[in-house]
């Protein structure tokens, strides 16, 4: 038997038989691990995160960043706030955890998306919102003087050498 789910625009969304319970089991296991980690403990905190992708990985389970942070015992602005230095600055092995743990995350989208699994236009919505995504076009640099084009004195010399007097 599935359960329907109805969004906001009446699309339906099943789920079948027994993706529920996976899904809340694989949120109990995550918070489950965070009974190992030292918040005040960057080496602790990074065990966490592998045996966390360890298991993900024995039991074909899907990453996602809210469970990656609950595994440790943080939430996603901590770990935000250990990234751009905002918290726990003093110690930079905290924001080498933060970058690591994002890179690894972004990797991981990456590939879902490359491989079919994740809607591009999800995908990339995940890349600007978590990952720093932008779609700005690239600058190039354009000097332009106010007197226009330069000129040696040479060549000014020579555009003006045969002007009447």
């Amino acid at each position: 038997m599935s359960n329907i789910i109805k969004r906001e625009d009446n699309a339906k969304v099943a789920l079948q038989e027994g993706e529920s319970t996976r899904y809340i089991q694989q949120m109990l296991v995550a918070k489950s691990f965070s009974s190992n980690a030292n918040v005040n403990d960057p080496a602790s905190l990074r065990g966490c995160f592998y045996d966390y992708l360890d298991f993900c990985a024995h039991n074909d389970l899907r990453l996602t960043l809210r469970q990656v942070c609950s595994a440790m015992g943080i939430n996603m602005n901590q770990l935000k706030a250990w990234k751009t230095g905002r918290s726990r600055s003093k110690d930079p092995r905290y924001r080498e955890l933060a970058e690591e743990i994002t890179e690894m995350m972004a990797d991981y989208r990456e590939l879902l998306m490359l491989n079919g699994k994740v809607n591009p236009v999800v995908g990339i919505w995940w890349q600007k919102a978590y990952d720093g995504m932008t779609e700005e076009p690239p600058r190039e640099a354009e000097s332009i003087t106010a007197l226009g084009e330069q000129r040696s004195a040479a060549e000014i010399a020579e555009k003006y050498a045969n002007l009447p007097e």
